[in-house]
């Protein structure tokens, strides 16, 4: 299917739509890609150079076991906190 065509099944699918809740959040997502020229931000190459390094240096050490299991972290504050 061609782009226009795509377009106009999403027009007529808009049209039909009642539910308030649904048309602010496809607003909301259209706003959000105009803002943004229509494409979606790479969110990690926007981030700032040192956030980048230490998010690979922790990546690097998981691979190297160095971490903690997210589901024993989650245990022992479960242990700590909830009683």
């Amino acid at each position: 299917m061609n782009i226009q065509a795509e377009k106009l099944n999403i027009i007529q699918q808009l049209l039909v739509i009642q539910d308030e809740s649904l048309l602010s959040a496809l607003k909301n997502l259209l706003d959000f890609a105009g803002r943004n020229n229509g494409k979606v931000p790479d969110r990690y190459t926007d981030l700032p150079a040192n956030v980048r390094k230490s998010i690979e240096v922790s990546i690097s050490q998981l691979e190297a076991g160095k971490g903690i299991p997210h589901q024993k972290v989650m245990a022992d504050l479960k242990k700590r906190f909830v009683k």
